[in-house]
């Protein structure tokens, strides 16, 4: 979900809450209360949708997004991907790498729009050890890793070695205080408690609900495909749509955003020679036992 529409959504809740107020207010007003009750009363307005967070917002809209796709595979919407010719898949993941690095010059120069005019304000710490990834990934993967394969049957995690350096020199030299970088910091522990979504918001996210859910298909199943195609099997894409639908319909109850396939991660567990589901069962029963 974008900052806009977050911030559309919560402009058209509190527009509403403050409609609703200022009636119960004139309404107990016309009553004959004097304002001292009327200052009492507006602490039990009753109106659905007071003190509403953004994290409500995103988990209404999860699950909002499961249900578009839950019924997009009802109605076996999956002939769209007849539509997702070759030509358009491989666009679209040229895209989305030139998105990727983008990404990563914002985060290395702390501006997107005037890096050249604010090179000077750049932090040395931060662009030298950014630039200093780039080269450690490229001769990993593009020169070391291409001889490791004839050997090992795995490559070698290169960014997974990555972040463990990063992380300890982080912690060693304390770049978050002596170089102000911005690191993550403490990482919470634990997985959040079940809560149900918020359903008084499904009417003001059903409208940015069925604009994600249709890129997350186009997302999803463009990916199926590359990989089905590299791999040599075959997919039901009807499937496919169910399985998001339940993932996204589940996971809106422990504060989640909106399901889809992530390109980097999927593309990772790729070269790290990961070719069905059963990969994640390790990933995940690792990352159930580190938090």
């Amino acid at each position: 979900m974008t900052g806009t529409s977050r911030a559309e959504i919560l402009r058209a809740i509190r527009n509403e809450y403050l409609h609703d107020e200022g009636y119960y207010v004139e309404h107990v007003a016309q009553l004959g209360y004097t304002s001292v009750d009327i200052r009492n009363l507006t602490d039990y307005v009753p109106f659905h949708l007071k003190n509403v967070t953004d994290i409500q917002v995103v988990t209404a809209l999860t699950l909002c997004v499961g249900l578009v796709h839950l019924l997009m595979g009802l109605l076996r919407i999956e002939f769209l991907t007849s539509y997702l010719s070759d030509q358009l898949i491989s666009g679209f993941s040229t895209g989305a790498s030139v998105h990727v690095i983008i990404v990563q010059l914002d985060k290395i120069f702390q501006h997107f729009f005037d890096v050249m005019s604010k090179i000077a304000e750049t932090n040395i710490v931060t662009f030298t050890l950014s630039v200093g990834a780039f080269i450690f990934l490229f001769i990993g993967k593009d020169c070391i890793n291409p001889y490791v394969r004839k050997r090992l049957p795995v490559p070698l995690p290169f960014e997974l070695i990555l972040v463990i350096v990063a992380t300890t020199l982080s912690y060693l030299f304390d770049f978050e205080r002596k170089h102000q970088m911005n690191v993550v910091g403490i990482v919470p522990v634990g997985f959040p408690t079940a809560e149900l979504p918020r359903l008084q918001l499904i009417p003001y996210v059903y409208k940015d609900a069925f604009e994600i859910a249709f890129v997350i298909v186009a997302v999803h199943l463009s990916m199926c495909k590359v990989f089905s195609r590299r791999h040599n099997y075959d997919t039901d894409n009807n499937q496919e749509l169910y399985a998001i639908a339940l993932t996204g319909v589940i996971s809106s109850c422990f504060l989640t955003y909106p399901v889809s396939s992530a390109l980097g991660r999927s593309m990772l567990i790729e070269e790290s020679g990961g070719k069905t589901q059963v990969c994640l069962v390790f990933s995940n029963s690792f990352a159930i036992t580190a938090f």
